[in-house]
């Protein structure tokens, strides 16, 4: 497929096979989904070459090493209670912190702490749908999305870090009023994720958790590389 000429598309044909609860909570015995997808090469190309959460390095990690990684950030941890003291974190590195440090990338494939933050507002809306999604029809498909491109397309460098803190912020504590009422049954309802097979619902919000550890500790380390050259 990556051999083709630009210009040219390339065609994916993927099955999954999936267990469907209706309404009432009861398994109606396993599905079969079939899914075609047509691409232009280009984007094709860019889809095997999966990038990393910093900006432009290629991930050199498969799907479940990404997740066994992101899920240890949390071992011995309450993902909840992560989850709750993160924009308390992030308001702490970063406001008042010169815009210069914000927008500086640290090195030229990875993200400055302002991307940083677009990126975690971004996350926090697409797990807050997903977790939704799965909650009004569990066994369903979850679509994977190219970071580097939300990237790109919403100028992430350029977002105000003030406003991505708080947008981050308001969806977390709506995000939080939800998970902190789910019954113990919607804990392990799942969907079927592109890339990484079946998710459950207990672990997306423990890989969130996970994930903001990841990247709080990225801009941790651009804000003290700052403080020690000061």
């Amino acid at each position: 497929m990556l051999g083709l000429p630009e210009g040219v598309y390339a065609f994916t044909i993927t099955t999954f096979e999936y267990r469907e609860i209706d309404s009432q909570g009861h398994d109606t015995g396993p599905q079969m989904v079939w899914l075609y997808a047509k691409w232009p090469t280009n984007q094709a190309r860019n889809c095997y070459n999966r990038r990393s959460p910093q900006r432009g390095a290629l991930m050199n990690e498969t799907p479940s090493q990404y997740m066994a990684r992101i899920l240890g950030n949390v071992q011995g941890k309450d993902p909840l209670t992560v989850l709750e003291a993160t924009p308390r974190a992030l308001s702490d590195l970063t406001t008042g912190r010169p815009e210069s440090l914000l927008r500086r990338r640290p090195a030229p494939d990875k993200w400055s702490v302002a991307e940083i933050v677009a990126h975690l507002a971004d996350v926090e809306m697409v797990v807050g749908f997903r977790v939704r999604l799965v909650l009004g029809a569990p066994g369903g498909p979850i679509q994977a999305f190219d970071q580097d491109s939300w990237a790109a397309a919403e100028k992430y460098n350029d977002v105000p870090v003030s406003l991505a803190t708080q947008a981050h912020a308001a969806n977390r504590a709506l995000n939080l009023r939800l998970f902190r009422a789910l019954s113990p049954e919607q804990w392990d309802y799942f969907g079927i994720h592109s890339e990484r097979g079946q998710e459950s619902v207990r672990k997306m919000i423990t890989h969130l958790a996970g994930h903001d550890l990841n990247h709080l500790r990225q801009i941790e380390a651009i804000v003290g590389s700052a403080r020690a050259t000061a």
